[in-house]
């Protein structure tokens, strides 16, 4: 037999047992009621490889970790009235947050809202492209994650040179309308010089340009180099196709056009970056961080990518090395 005392002291602790599970499964129903009304815009400047695994590593991180919240997921196709239109789209559908992948579009999101939140991914540069002002602390209703870190274009470079011991001249072919482009045409022309190696120009304003603008360059370099430019890398297939023609290797920054038969890229990780852009975004919905309290974070994993069979029709001797990653 149980002495009254123990009976009262049991039905105490399961009245208590029974309250915090009800506390919880309110919290809990509250919590998602909450997220499951939770409307997010991605905007991607325009359909490439490099773009594409962004968004990819995006969605995965929000699918796992924001059950119910709905996505909706646009390309302005590199145009920037179209991105305009779609922000608006965006304004207009209530989104509580927009998600931009490129520079261009994260430009047109932070012109046309000052107060929904943006988190941005594959920017080259924040700063110099207006974006944000102050990236460890930003001012705006804008952060994110960059494509490129401070010392990424030496290192590109300096692959390049290891590869190619006699390459003298280089020729990048980039859209001026893209401000990351213009940015970074500066930056590498500046960092050649290091070594010794000339820079040749060419704009495309659209993929078709960028193609045809390529055999302007054949005959007088040495390779060509695509850099983060959005309008290049859409055309990079048929880039490639024409310059190996003319036995013109192409590097790149994006480590996703190897497999279409460019000899080297020295890049990112974009499924990785779009992780992390991810992360970023679950923590606004879920942890209720402010923009201002999230720094600008740069993509840290970095690949070292030769295509073998591009190299062979080359006659480009690869040296072996642990932290090249070599692709067929």
């Amino acid at each position: 037999m149980f002495s009254k005392g123990t009976i009262a002291a049991f039905f105490v602790v399961l009245f208590c047992a029974l309250f915090f599970s009800i506390s919880v499964v309110k919290s809990y129903k509250e919590s998602s009621k909450e997220i499951a009304g939770y409307k997010i815009g991605i905007l991607k400047s325009i359909d490439h490889p490099a773009l594409d695994m962004t968004t990819d590593g995006v969605n995965k991180t929000l699918k796992n970790e924001l059950l119910g919240v709905k996505i909706i997921s646009e390309s302005a196709q590199g145009d920037t009235a179209l991105a305009q239109q779609i922000v608006q789209k965006f304004i207009h559908q209530k989104v509580d947050l927009i998600i931009t992948i490129g520079t261009m579009v994260t430009q047109v999101a932070a012109r046309q809202t000052k107060t929904i939140p943006i988190i941005f991914g594959s920017v080259t540069d924040p700063v110099d492209s207006g974006i944000i002002a102050n990236i460890t602390s930003p001012e705006k209703n804008v952060t994110g994650v960059s494509n490129s870190e401070p010392n990424i274009t030496h290192k590109q470079l300096s692959f390049f040179k290891k590869l190619m011991p006699n390459l003298d001249k280089i020729g990048i072919i980039y859209n001026s309308g893209e401000s990351n482009s213009v940015a970074l045409v500066s930056k590498v022309k500046e960092e050649a010089k290091k070594f010794n190696i000339s820079i040749k120009e060419a704009i495309a304003q659209n993929t078709n340009d960028a193609v045809f603008v390529s055999k302007s360059l054949l005959n007088d370099v040495d390779a060509i180099f695509i850099n983060n430019d959005n309008t290049a890398l859409g055309a990079i297939k048929g880039i490639v196709d024409t310059a190996m023609k003319s036995s013109v290797p192409v590097f790149c920054s994006d480590i996703d056009t190897v497999e279409l038969g460019v000899l080297a890229a020295v890049g990112p990780e974009q499924y990785k970056l779009g992780e992390k852009v991810g992360k970023m975004v679950i923590d606004v919905v879920k942890n209720k961080k402010e923009i201002k309290d999230i720094a600008v974070e740069y993509s840290t994993d970095e690949l070292y990518l030769v295509n073998i069979n591009s190299a062979k029709k080359l006659k480009v001797e690869i040296q072996h090395d642990e932290s090249i990653t070599l692709i067929k």
